[in-house]
């Protein structure tokens, strides 16, 4: 009995973790959301998915949303240089039942005169706020 009392304790904490036992559906689903947003040319629309004060790494440090999205508006400022996102690898793995990191790869596809082909890597740190997924912390390589 305190065998199966445990394997509930366990199960119950498991899947009500907000990452989900399906390995973090809703974190997918944000980041497929940000892969379109980014397809049609909506920059506010992929930032729906950071947080407000969230921090950027790569060769700099951006601190907070709107930073962000001016930086993104400033390097990205056509849809001809946005070109077509995709992610791939990606793997999300919960630290607590309001915070994941999640890696991955992802993919730039454009034309010479645009820049040319983009890829790399990131880790993400997600934290469940009022329900809703948001990266705190986005490091891209």
């Amino acid at each position: 009995m305190r065998l199966l009392r445990s394997a509930l304790v366990v199960l119950f904490f498991w899947t009500g973790s907000g990452i989900g036992a399906d390995g973090g559906s809703a974190i997918r689903a944000e980041m497929a959301a940000q892969e379109q947003a980014w397809n049609n040319g909506d920059i506010p629309g992929f930032m729906r998915a950071y947080a407000d004060d969230c921090t950027f790494v790569s060769k700099q440090v951006v601190h907070g949303k709107d930073a962000l999205q001016r930086r993104y508006e400033k390097k990205y400022p056509s849809r001809q240089r946005m070109g077509t996102l995709s992610f791939s690898g990606i793997e999300v793995q919960a630290l607590d039942a309001q915070v994941a990191i999640v890696t991955g790869q992802f993919h730039l596809a454009r034309a010479a005169s645009a820049g040319g082909a983009a890829h790399g890597t990131f880790s993400l740190v997600w934290q469940l706020q009022n329900g809703h997924w948001k990266i705190m912390l986005d490091h891209t390589a």
